[in-house]
C-alpha cells in the first residue's frame, strides 16, 4: 500500500469509527479481566477467613479427647489382708509348680559397704572393705543356678512359700496401681492434679498394670527368719571370710543374726500365672578377729556386716500374645494383627487364625485384617498347639466410621434458679457410626445435667457443663451462670 493510501485510509471516518471501537472493546476486556480477577482473589480471602473461623470454633469447642481408663480386674482378688496374701501366695506358687513353665533359678550375696563397722580401727575397716568382693564371689560359688525347660519340671529345685504363716507378716503390699498424665503419658505412683512435665492441668488418670507385684515382709523374729529360706548356713559365711582374709587374719567365731525377710511374687493379674518368686534375706554378721603376729594390737577385734542373700526364681509361661486387644477400622480398610508365640523354638510353629464374624472382618493366615461395608464388631482369634495345649489369644475389632470432633450448641448461657436448658452435642463427620454424648456438671450444686443435656439451674453461681463424645471423648464445655 501507498503512503497517500494509508493517509486516506486514517482519515476515512468509518476507518477511524471501526478502529476507535476495537480500542474500546479491549479496554473493556481488560477492566472486566481485572474485576474478574479482583473477585477471585475476593472469594478465596473470604474462603480462607470462614474456614479459619470455623477451625478456629471447632478448636475452642474441642478441648480435647482424652478417653477414660478401662481398669480391668484381675482373674483372682487382689489380697487385702495378710491371711490373704500367704493364701494367694501359696495358691500361684502351687499352680506354677503343675504347671511345669520353663524355669531359671539365681542366687545373688551382697554385703552392704556403708555397714561394715571395725570400732576405730581405721585399717582394719580397710582391709574388710578390700575382701568384701572375695566374700561375694565366694558365696556366689556355695549354690548353683538351676534350669528346667518346658514341660520338664522343677519342684525338686523350687523353694516354695508352704512356711509361710499370717501370724509372721508384719506387713504386705500390692504395686499394679500408677497414675498417668492424659496429655504426655508421664507416670507418678501418687495422683496428681497436674503435670510439671507438659503443664496439663487435667488430673491424673488412675491405671493398672498388667502385672501386680505382691511384697510380703516377715517379722522381725529370729527363729522364723532363720528357718526361711536360707540357702547356706553359718559354716558357709565363715568359709566364705576365711577363703577371703589374708593370712596374718584369722576367724575365731561368727555369729548371724536375721534382721528381715522379704517374699516378693510378680503375678499376671489375668492368668494369675506366676513371672517371678524371690526371697530377700537381711542379715548381720559379726565376726570375732584373730591376729596370731599382733603387732598393731588388734586381736580380738569385732567387725559387723550386712549381707542380703537374694533367691530369685523366674517362670516363662508359653503362650500366644496378638499385639492388640482391641482395635478398630474404617469400613473397606485394612489393617493387620501380629502374634507373638512364647516356646521353644517359636519359628516351627504356626498361629491359627479366625473370625468371629466375616461379614464385619475378615482374617487371612497372616493376620491381615479386610474390613467390610457395614459397621460391627468381631472377635480375632489367633491360637497354636504346644505340649499337648492349645494357647490362644484374642482381638475385638470393630468396624466404625470415627468420630473426629464434638461441639456444644452454647459456649455460655445464662438461666434462673429453678428453670432448665437444653443443649445439644454434635459430632463429625456426620456419617460417624456413633453420635452418642455423655454429660456431666462441674457442681451439682449450682446446676446438674441429666442424659439427654439437659440443665437445670439449682441455685445462683458459675458451673461447668460438659459433654463427651462417646466415641474418641472428645469434650468441648458450656459455662453456664445460674442467677
Amino acid at each position: 500500500m501507498s503512503e497517500n493510501k494509508k493517509t486516506d485510509a486514517a482519515l476515512d471516518p468509518a476507518a477511524r469509527e471501526v478502529t476507535l471501537f476495537k480500542n474500546a472493546t479491549e479496554e473493556q476486556k481488560d477492566k472486566r479481566g481485572k474485576a474478574l480477577y479482583a473477585g477471585v482473589i475476593a472469594l478465596l480471602v473470604l474462603i480462607f477467613v470462614v474456614g479459619f473461623i470455623y477451625g478456629l470454633n471447632q478448636v475452642l469447642s474441642m478441648e480435647g479427647s482424652y478417653p477414660p481408663a478401662e481398669l480391668t480386674e484381675g482373674k483372682s482378688p487382689i489380697p487385702s489382708s495378710a491371711g490373704e496374701a500367704v493364701a494367694y501366695a501359696k495358691k500361684v506358687t502351687d499352680e506354677a509348680v503343675a504347671g511345669k513353665p520353663k524355669f531359671h533359678v539365681d542366687y545373688d550375696y551382697s554385703i552392704d559397704n556403708d555397714s561394715i563397722e571395725a570400732g576405730d580401727e581405721a585399717r582394719l575397716k580397710t582391709t574388710l572393705l578390700y575382701i568384701a568382693d572375695g566374700v561375694e564371689e565366694f558365696l556366689d560359688k556355695t549354690v548353683e543356678s538351676a534350669d528346667a525347660d518346658y514341660g520338664a519340671g522343677f519342684a525338686d529345685v523350687l523353694r516354695t512359700p508352704e512356711n509361710l504363716n499370717a501370724a509372721d507378716v508384719v506387713e504386705f503390699t500390692n504395686d499394679y496401681i500408677y497414675y498417668k498424665c492424659i496429655s504426655c503419658g508421664e507416670e507418678s505412683k501418687d495422683p496428681l492434679e497436674a503435670c510439671e512435665a507438659c503443664g496439663s492441668d487435667y488430673p491424673y488418670q488412675m491405671r493398672y498394670r498388667d502385672d501386680n507385684v505382691l511384697t510380703i515382709t516377715l517379722k522381725d523374729n529370729g527363729q522364723v527368719l532363720k528357718d526361711n529360706f536360707s540357702v547356706w548356713e553359718e559354716k558357709d559365711i565363715l568359709d566364705a571370710f576365711k577363703d577371703a582374709s589374708p593370712e596374718i587374719m584369722t576367724l575365731d567365731k561368727v555369729d548371724v543374726k536375721y534382721d528381715a525377710l522379704q517374699v516378693i511374687l510378680k503375678v499376671n493379674r489375668a492368668t494369675d500365672e506366676l513371672k517371678s518368686l524371690e526371697y530377700r534375706k537381711v542379715m548381720t554378721v559379726t565376726a570375732t578377729l584373730g591376729f596370731p603376729n599382733d603387732a598393731a594390737k588388734m586381736d580380738g577385734a569385732t567387725v559387723t556386716a550386712g549381707i542380703t542373700q537374694t533367691e530369685k526364681n523366674e517362670f516363662m509361661w508359653p503362650s500366644l500374645e496378638l499385639s492388640d486387644d482391641k482395635m478398630e477400622i474404617e469400613p473397606k480398610k485394612k489393617d493387620n494383627l501380629l502374634a507373638t508365640l512364647n516356646c521353644d523354638k517359636p519359628t516351627d510353629y504356626e498361629a491359627t487364625w479366625t473370625s468371629s464374624d466375616e461379614n464385619i472382618v475378615k482374617v487371612d493366615d497372616e493376620g491381615y485384617l479386610t474390613a467390610g461395608k457395614e459397621p460391627g464388631t468381631a472377635t480375632i482369634t489367633a491360637s497354636f498347639d504346644f505340649n499337648g495345649k492349645t494357647y490362644s489369644d484374642t482381638c475385638l475389632v470393630e468396624v466404625k466410621v470415627p468420630v473426629e470432633s464434638m461441639k456444644l450448641n452454647k459456649r455460655k448461657a445464662s438461666v434462673s434458679a429453678g428453670d432448665t436448658l437444653q443443649l445439644k452435642g454434635t459430632v463429625s463427620p456426620s456419617k460417624a457410626t456413633h453420635h452418642e454424648i455423655l454429660w456431666e456438671t462441674s457442681d451439682e450444686t449450682v446446676a446438674t445435667v441429666d442424659d439427654n443435656g439437659l440443665v437445670t439451674a439449682v441455685a445462683p453461681g458459675t458451673v461447668k457443663i460438659i459433654g463427651y463424645s462417646k466415641d474418641g471423648y472428645f469434650r468441648s464445655t458450656c459455662e453456664v451462670t445460674v442467677k
